[in-house]
């Protein structure tokens, strides 16, 4: 019986790796707010890279990277409300450049939830950010501004068993880097 408990945990693992991955296409792909209303489809199969639907794409370069950055612009807004609500003490020294910091972010768990070996990735975020005197609470308030950002993203689709697996695994990572 013991051999099957296991497989079940591993089913159970791999089910919870595959939320994680739907969920944060969803998520970073801005799910529910496109511009005509039709490409939630087109969505599913996207990679996580914040781009304008398939039918804007074909549009000229310029109206395409406005709508690239506008898509940044408020994936970034929304993750920097949440976090100065858990972190007030960084609203002057947070960045301002959006386009890096949502870069970033979503680079960085684009690469979490595809299963990327993270721990070189994880060793450089937390040297890189050592020089700015954080705290476990700062690191602590990004975890749950991420997670309350992608539930705000995914709106009806984030349901609580989805938001509690993505706590956890946040607070996992934030572990990692402290």
């Amino acid at each position: 019986m013991g051999g099957r408990d296991s497989k079940l945990e591993v089913s159970n693992i791999a089910a919870q790796q595959e939320l994680l991955r739907l969920s944060w296409r969803l998520a970073s792909n801005n799910y529910g707010q496109s511009e005509n209303g039709s490409d939630e489809e087109n969505k599913l199969s996207m990679t996580p890279t914040l781009r304008p639907s398939l039918s804007l794409r074909a549009r000229s370069p310029s109206t395409k990277t406005d709508l690239e950055n506008s898509d940044l612009r408020r994936f970034h807004e929304e993750f920097v409300d949440q976090f100065l609500t858990y972190c007030p003490d960084l609203k002057h020294s947070y960045p301002i450049g959006y386009l890096i910091i949502a870069k970033m972010i979503i680079s960085f768990i684009s690469s979490m939830v595809n299963d990327k070996k993270m721990d070189q990735m994880l060793a450089r975020f937390a040297r890189s950010h050592a020089k700015y005197d954080l705290d476990q609470n700062h690191f602590n308030g990004f975890g749950h501004a991420l997670v309350l950002t992608i539930q705000k993203r995914l709106g009806k689709l984030a349901t609580v068993g989805l938001i509690q697996i993505w706590s956890k695994v946040m607070q996992n990572l934030v572990n990692c880097m402290w």
